[in-house]
């Protein structure tokens, strides 16, 4: 790869509320206090007032999108938090461009109160920034997700593989066709994400990624024991039961290797991430335990990370 290099990746917990992201970022983006007030002002208005400001290394950003801005915001917070860099003025674009594309696409295909009621399975939001940001900084070649519904995560992934010109992304889905969602048996959670009859899981990922992506569909439990890899990256989004996720994440633990990551969506739902966290408290760095949990195992090649291309 051009720009080949190392430096360090910050064992630093993820704070990823506003006054984490504020205390990490008030030094290099200028005017961000004004930025804030302005999406305090604008997040519930129907017309919001436009944005601009000045980023580093990019230039002037402008915006309408109050959840665009605590989006981007946040990729750059996690670059520099966790890898004392910012993204390049490519990476942001490319964020800009797949988060715009996915919302048009979205916005398209289900009505606003499907959206309301996260139907789509997902919206582009700290998770995919974070999860790009990861994948373009650390040496990940290998990623598995459970749960893919539209494909948000999925293009996300796609696209920062893409643009470090290697790797591969394993995906497991069983789709839910009931416009009504599903409940859990326990806690009276309703999760209302559902794949539209006539639409494929993942229908939102461009044909021009698909050729780094495995798509397999069925029940998680079948799949994964069948699957001979060594994830550098795994991602729980599929069922949120305790059982589930521990059954998913212990498989994840026994076929990563030091300096691989492990992530859970929505990991407040239960106690599972958290437990699991706790049972390998020895032998992992805790990387973020808000909305997404994501661990590094120790003993690790990851501690370092690459330089990667613009």
């Amino acid at each position: 790869m051009e720009g080949e290099g190392r430096s360090s990746l910050k064992h630093a917990e993820l704070d990823p509320g506003p006054w984490g992201v504020h205390r990490n970022l008030r030094e290099v983006v200028p005017s961000l206090w004004r930025a804030e007030w302005w999406w305090w002002w604008n997040r519930r208005r129907a017309h919001p007032k436009s944005l601009s400001m000045k980023l580093p290394g990019f230039g002037e950003y402008v915006t309408k999108d109050p959840e665009e801005f605590s989006f981007l915001m946040f990729a750059l917070h996690s670059s520099r938090r966790l890898f004392d860099t910012l993204p390049s003025e490519g990476d942001i674009r490319r964020l800009l461009d797949i988060r715009r594309d996915i919302v048009e696409r979205l916005k398209s295909g289900f009505s606003s109160q499907e959206i309301d009621q996260c139907s789509t399975g997902g919206w582009p939001g700290i998770k995919e920034a974070l999860l790009y940001v990861l994948i373009r900084n650390a040496p990940v070649d290998l990623v598995v997700e459970t749960g893919v519904a539209q494909g948000v995560s999925s293009y996300f992934i796609l696209s920062a593989l893409e643009a470090n010109n290697r790797g591969k992304l394993v995906s497991i889905d069983l789709p839910n066709r009931d416009p009504k969602g599903y409940s859990y048996p326990t806690g009276g959670v309703r999760d209302r994400v559902y794949t539209k009859l006539g639409s494929d899981p993942g229908w939102l990922v461009p044909a021009a990624l698909k050729g780094r992506w495995d798509l397999q569909l069925g029940p998680a439990q079948e799949i994964l024991p069948k699957l001979q890899v060594k994830p550098d990256l795994f991602l729980h989004d599929s069922l949120h039961t305790y059982e589930h996720i521990t059954l998913e994440l212990n498989w994840a633990w026994e076929r990563s290797g030091p300096g691989s990551l492990i992530a859970c969506d929505d990991m407040d739902w239960n106690n599972a991430f958290t437990d699991f966290a706790t049972r390998h408290q020895e032998e992992v760095t805790v990387i973020c335990r808000r909305k997404i949990g994501l661990i590094a195992r120790k003993g690790t090649p990851r501690t370092e990370i690459r330089t990667v291309p613009t």
